[in-house]
């Protein structure tokens, strides 16, 4: 086992000896690398033309090599050294501190150090090296650089024996809670499944996504506009943005506070500052929605979810800095970062797939090419009936309206008001759209108060619907409820391939209740990656629980649609969960996939 470590440039002043390399994907300049094994400690200074390739000639395939953080930094240190970082052996401390980081806290090596070695790197000396590493000021520093490169691998193995002792500290526990069949988890095997995710990651983000630069120009200038007319809007009903003296607009906080916590439940995530939580994927939970309404935390959600994300990598330009030929290329899926292992490439470095509909009309297949993406049919609503053995969620997702089948249930709408659109009066679109917020609110947890709040109903008739809904889903709440209990703020949920999401007080409500959904969600995709790259699909990009491929032959939808499926079917034990037909993308073919965007597009962009 040998632990390695490089120092690196990614925007250097002079490029040296790797100049040839500046205008291809994560192209970096390469200073030194240390390793640090049963063979003692070495360093070589890349910018050294013999020590590069005395580098080269030691490097053994055969090692297993410890990284933090491989996928971004060694992984491609390696690559423009001619070594193929996918073919190496490795288990990556950062992954896995991530995934057994119960806190959550940033994964660095300070922290992680800190945390479970209870060793204090000096963080101002390591900041000064990366400082002149980052501003490619080496000269005269070349040795305080090696030695600070060295430092870094003093402590991976020993990090990595003490994230081993905690996962088998956390299977053991009282509260940890098998998802699987089996109860041979063996460290080991998890370090590798974890290896091959990133592996995964690293092909695909190698593949590149497909966009059209005429297009994506049109694009820069309509986001500039809409993200201007989406904060004026904003503004007018909610004073949340502060003019600055350069002319754009930065949020108010402190409204924004005020503002969301006439909305949310006192059991609302917060962040480690005590603050109430605005993430995205928080805000999904209960202010769900294709175009914002009444409620301040739908537009906080959709500036959030929507406009933001698209802003920071269209309107700022940042894409271009991912931008080689026709492809985008984004250094990291960021695989298993999430607290529920979600794949999720960064928006604001140029992965397309996570912007808005509109705006990923941008993908553009090569001629004779199609872009074809595959999404499992309302993964998380299947997931929940199966996992909390619930008819009636089963019942719920076969249904295809949630809301809908959730107010027949409740007595509240005629039983031919299956869907949004089979709702022929306005007092039918009324009711469904209470029962929505309702739903979500109550999914969330809320009590009769906050119930009545959000959705504007009196008291006695919201504790009358609470009941209802109660009653229509016993089953799960049963169930839910008891999982809850013994998970608690500590406890571990395992999942059938050894993965754990580790449970801690710092969880927010939304985390705890659907980290078994999510989690599972995400165990069936990187499931689905393994089985697609074997089978040859030629995947660009991954987006929740969808899945964007590359292909000459058309029918490729219809076949990753069956192999999805059929990976669902094995994981869950169960037929329910269906992938939707194919959204088929041909070159020059820039569709808005969301009919609920396509106003917006046309406004913004154009046929």
């Amino acid at each position: 086992m040998v632990s390695i470590d490089f120092e690196y440039c990614s925007e250097p002043k002079d490029w040296g000896l790797d100049e040839q390399y500046k205008d291809k994907p994560y192209a970096v300049k390469l200073l030194c690398v240390s390793v640090c094994g049963s063979k003692g400690m070495h360093s070589w200074w890349l910018q050294d033309p013999e020590q590069r390739k005395a580098f080269i000639d030691w490097f053994d395939m055969d090692e297993l090599y410890l990284s933090h953080a491989y996928e971004i930094a060694e992984a491609k240190c390696l690559e423009q050294l001619g070594i193929d970082p996918i073919t190496v052996n490795f288990y990556d401390t950062w992954t896995l501190s991530m995934l057994l980081n119960d806190t959550r806290e940033e994964a660095s090596l300070v922290n992680m150090c800190k945390k479970f070695l209870g060793v204090d790197i000096d963080a101002e000396v390591k900041e000064t090296m990366r400082s002149y590493c980052i501003n490619d000021c080496t000269e005269g520093h070349e040795e305080e650089i090696m030695r600070y490169c060295e430092s870094d691998t003093v402590y991976l193995e020993q990090l990595l024996n003490k994230l081993k002792g905690y996962y088998q500290y956390r299977l053991g526990m009282s509260s940890c809670i098998n998802l699987g069949t089996s109860l041979n988890y063996s460290f080991e095997d998890f370090a590798d499944s974890t290896s091959n995710d990133i592996r995964a990651s690293m092909i695909i983000s190698r593949e590149g996504i497909p966009v059209s630069r005429e297009y994506m120009d049109r694009l820069q200038k309509a986001m500039v506009q809409f993200k201007n007319d989406f904060i004026q809007k904003m503004n007018v009903r909610f004073n949340c943005f502060t003019l600055k003296k350069n002319g754009t607009y930065s949020e108010n906080q402190a409204v924004i506070q005020e503002l969301l916590k006439k909305e949310v439940p006192a059991n609302w995530e917060k962040t480690a500052s005590g603050k109430l939580s605005t993430k995205g994927d928080t805000l999904k939970e209960l202010f769900d929605c294709h175009r914002p309404g009444d409620r301040f935390g739908e537009w906080l959600f959709y500036w959030k979810e929507k406009v933001q994300p698209a802003s920071k990598g269209i309107a700022d330009g940042t894409w271009l800095k991912s931008l080689r030929g026709d492809k985008m290329y984004v250094s990291t899926l960021q695989p298993l970062k999430a607290k529920t292992h979600r794949w999720q490439g960064r928006s604001k470095e140029g992965y397309v797939p996570l912007w808005t509909g509109w705006t990923r009309a941008a993908i553009d297949p090569p001629e004779g090419w199609y872009a074809i993406e595959c999404d499992y049919h309302s993964e998380e609503t299947a997931i929940y009936g199966v996992i909390f053995k619930d008819p009636k969620y089963l019942e719920q997702y076969r249904s295809g309206d949630a809301y809908c089948y959730n107010a027949i249930n409740m007595g509240l709408l005629p039983k031919e008001c299956t869907s949004k659109k089979k709702c022929t009066t306005q007092e039918q679109l009324d009711m469904r759209s209470t029962i929505k917020t309702f739903t979500l609110a109550w999914q969330y947890g809320c009590g009769v108060r906050k119930l009545s709040a959000m959705s504007k109903l009196d008291m006695s008739k919201t504790k009358d619907y609470k009941k209802r809904l109660e009653d229509v889903y016993s089953e799960s709440m049963k169930v839910k409820r008891v999982i809850g209990e013994l998970l608690g703020d500590n406890g571990t949920l395992l999942f059938p391939d050894g993965y754990p999401i580790c449970y801690s007080s710092q969880f927010g409500h939304t985390t705890k209740l659907n980290a078994p959904i999510q989690g599972f969600g995400s165990y069936i995709l990187r499931t689905v990656v393994q089985r697609a790259l074997s089978a040859g699909f030629k995947i660009f990009a991954t987006v929740h629980d969808a899945l964007w491929i590359l292909t000459k032959d058309k029918e490729d939808g219809q076949r990753l649609k069956k192999l999805m499926e059929d990976t669902a079917r094995e994981l869950l034990q169960d037929d329910t969960l269906e992938v939707g037909e194919p959204f088929i993308l041909a070159h020059g073919d820039h569709r808005c996939e969301d009919p609920e965007d396509t106003s917006i597009w046309k406004k913004y962009v154009g046929d």
